[in-house]
């Protein structure tokens, strides 16, 4: 299966989430998502491919791009998606100057359903749009 790649904006900070999800990106996909989504500017280092399961690049101008494997069933494992999302909110919090704690949690779990629920609801369309595989027909028992 093909990976998937889409882009999650945020209309209320100067923020967007490119995701990857599938199989482990080389560095000529990663180059090439943070360009597309506006991410990385192609001074400096271009994102590297990382040796980790999942990966959280983040970019200097104001955004994260976000790998994610698919598991064995070819979906998402949330234990995964969610190690990932704190990367990106921490990231955010250091761009916005808006530090975690106990006084500003609120904020900061606000953003995390709002990233949850539009990373699901693209996963979704997005296979959804994928190419479909024809049934296997099964051969009828026969008797004599």
């Amino acid at each position: 299966m093909k990976n998937l790649i889409f882009n999650i904006e945020s209309q209320l900070y100067p923020f967007n989430i490119a995701f990857i999800v599938g199989q482990k990106p080389n560095a000529k996909l990663l180059s090439k998502v943070s360009r597309k989504y506006n991410l990385w500017n192609g001074q400096g280092d271009s994102p590297a491919v990382s040796d980790g399961v999942a990966s959280t690049y983040t970019f200097h101008k104001g955004g994260c791009m976000v790998f994610i494997p698919w598991d064995k069933r070819k979906t998402v494992a949330i234990s995964v998606f969610v190690h990932e999302l704190i990367h990106v909110i921490s990231h955010l919090s250091h761009r916005i100057g808006q530090k975690m704690n106990i006084e500003t949690d609120e904020l900061h779990a606000y953003f995390a359903e709002w990233v949850t629920n539009e990373f699901f609801k693209r996963l979704n369309h997005e296979r959804n749009r994928l190419p479909r595989k024809p049934a296997r027909r099964r051969a009828s028992a026969r008797t004599a």
